[in-house]
């Protein structure tokens, strides 16, 4: 076999086949080979296509696999079988055979003996000597330089996907040539333009506003901004942007500078803020007519003071004329009874009528002016006694309508208020309750009450002639009136008296009812309530 080897080193070392000083010759330039196949940092093997085996090996050879020296020469295809699909392989070293190329280089990735592997980068060549051809392979272990590749692409792919699914837009610009030179998909999708047309979009096309370059102004911001990126400094600002089909688009810019090779690049990184800056003027908006409303509530807040210190002043002052006209009413009645006729004893008595309807409804304003949020305390109020006493006032017209009133056994022992206030607000509600009753029928009264977490509620229950639902909200108006005079007597004031005192001890007013099936009127005063 060292014979084989020698002849074929022989051969390398004398292609043209010259014979003169052979025997010597060869022998140096075997040894000169030899050696350097031996120190070489590079692993050799020399193959004979014939039997398909390694006719040789350098320690180097041997050190990177980690077989000995004849494990190696005793298999056949030592490296085809590692190189993947062994049949590819074989085909590669026919081609090399055959003469179409005179050595290829692959890199692959082996096994050692233990069962680690490393990357090596394989040439072969074929050399022929007495008709016989043998394949020269030289390995070099490249492990690091791969390993370091496939990290890097690694990398590379984490960084494009990471670019790619941004949700910022973000263009690689060359400053020096005023184009695109890379983007990301958001890019793409947001601005509307392909990938292979950013060799031509300049960053002023992406600009709402036509921009002239030849403007000073404009040339004097452009170079500032310049002149910051080339100090490494970031700049940020809004602006307005266009895509390709003319969208308007409201971006936050960010153009952040970065050297490749000595040659400045700009990262622009851009966020769609079109519904935030849309949102933002709304609620500017927003907030602008909440001010004037604001300003309007002052005035009306202002305004209904007012109206409520003339009222209490108005009907005061009405009072007692009113009274007046009355009195003396009553009195030419009396005196003047036999010598008035018929129609003047009418007349008369529609004074009299009419003078005590406009007090009452001057009472009743008084009343109603009178429930002021500036001039109110609260104390702990007893509510059970404060109801009976509502009852033995409403006695007489209780006996009249032969009511009966039914008082809930939960109902609180004490609730925190205004104890006049609540008084009319009662009052009104069991008032009505009696006073609404169907012709044909008793008066029924129920006061329910529960109990809830923020809030004390009480119902006043009959089964007077109901409420059509059309007019639920309009009878804590103040004058609403739903049924003639005639019939049942009122200004149309109590239910706004009690809406307006509910509304002062933090609760709520309102009314469930069927015509015909009686009425249930709920309200809620606050637990706790600031004196």
């Amino acid at each position: 076999m060292r014979n084989d080897v020698q002849r074929v080193v022989s051969e390398a070392a004398n292609p043209n086949g010259s014979t003169s000083g052979m025997g010597s010759q060869y022998q140096k330039v075997y040894d000169i080979y030899n050696n350097i196949l031996k120190f070489s940092h590079l692993a050799f093997a020399l193959k004979e296509i014939e039997t398909k085996y390694f006719i040789d090996v350098n320690d180097e050879f041997i050190a990177l696999f980690g077989y000995s020296k004849q494990e190696i020469l005793k298999e056949k295809d030592f490296l085809l079988r590692q190189e993947g699909n062994q049949y590819a392989a074989i085909a590669r070293e026919l081609t090399l055979l055959d003469g179409d190329i005179p050595k290829y280089t692959r890199t692959t990735k082996y096994q050692k003996k233990d069962g680690t592997f490393f990357w090596g980068q394989t040439t072969r060549s074929v050399v022929e000597t007495d008709g016989i051809k043998y394949i020269i392979v030289s390995i070099t272990d490249i492990t690091e330089q791969k390993n370091a590749e496939i990290q890097l692409t690694k990398s590379e792919k984490i960084y494009r996907q990471l670019f790619d699914h941004s949700l910022n837009t973000i263009g690689v610009y060359d400053i020096d040539n005023h184009y695109f030179i890379d983007c990301n998909r958001t890019f793409t999708q947001v601005y509307g333009y392909k990938r292979h047309e950013l060799g031509t979009l300049s960053a002023l096309d992406l600009a709402w506003e036509e921009v002239d370059r030849s403007d000073p102004i404009y040339q004097q911001r452009y170079q500032e901004n310049i002149d910051s990126l080339r100090r490494g400094e970031t700049i940020r600002f809004e602006s307005a942007h266009r895509s390709k089909e003319g969208k308007k688009i409201i971006v936050d810019v960010i153009l952040i500078p970065f050297y490749e090779e000595e040659k400045l690049y700009i990262k622009q990184v851009t966020t769609d803020i079109t519904e935030r800056i849309q949102a933002r003027e709304k609620l500017e908006q927003k907030m602008n007519e909440l001010e004037e409303v604001n300003v309007s509530l002052k005035k009306y807040i202002e305004s209904n003071l007012q109206l409520e210190n003339f009222a209490h002043i108005t009907s005061h002052d009405l009072r007692e004329p009113i009274t007046t006209i009355i009195s003396f009413s009553k009195v030419l009645k009396r005196k003047l009874n036999e010598k008035l006729s018929p129609k003047e004893e009418q007349y008369v008595d529609f004074l009299i009528k009419s003078g005590t309807k406009l007090k009452n409804m001057i009472d009743d304003i008084l009343a109603f002016s009178k429930v002021n949020q500036n001039d109110v305390s609260f104390e702990s109020v007893d509510i059970q006694e404060l109801i009976n006493g509502i009852l033995i006032d409403l006695s007489q017209m209780i006996e009249e309508k032969k009511a009966v009133v039914n008082i809930d056994k939960q109902l609180p022992q004490f609730v925190s208020g205004h104890a006049s206030y609540i008084y009319q607000l009662c009052q009104n509600l069991i008032k009505n309750a009696i006073k609404f009753n169907k012709p044909d029928e008793n008066p029924v009264v129920s006061i329910h009450y529960k109990c809830l977490d923020t809030h004390h509620q009480f119902c006043i229950e009959d089964n007077g002639i109901g409420i059509e639902k059309e007019f639920f909200d309009k009878i804590f108006l103040i004058f609403q009136k739903l049924n003639p005079q005639e019939k049942y007597q009122g200004s149309g004031i109590g239910l706004a008296v009690c809406k307006k005192v509910v509304e002062l001890h933090k609760g709520k007013i309102w009314v469930e009812s069927e015509v015909g099936e009686g009425t249930r009127f709920y309200f809620t005063i606050a637990k706790k309530l600031e004196e």
